[in-house]
């Protein structure tokens, strides 16, 4: 009883809430798309910045690594300063 009471109400404004509710859905699917996309970037840059950093650190290592302790010592403090 209260269900076919409740499909003669709605039932002229059907076709409306249907297509509002197809838009509410298109809308959410657009914005969950560009936050895993914005997610990806981000994760992207993190991902070439440790790159960098690991390249950085195998430079420095290949510069300082036949060096004696000391010498090793002056020529890092010498990058610190600059």
């Amino acid at each position: 009883m209260i269900l076919a009471w409740l499909g003669r109400l709605l039932a002229p404004v059907a076709g409306r809430l249907l297509a509002w509710g197809a838009i509410a859905v298109a809308v959410l699917g657009a914005l969950a798309v560009v936050r895993k996309s914005g997610r990806d970037a981000e994760r992207a840059e993190r991902t070439a910045g440790t790159l960098k950093d690991v390249e950085k650190a195998k430079d420095v290592e290949r510069e300082v690594g036949g060096l004696t302790p000391d010498a090793a010592r002056d020529r890092l403090r010498k990058w610190q300063r600059d």
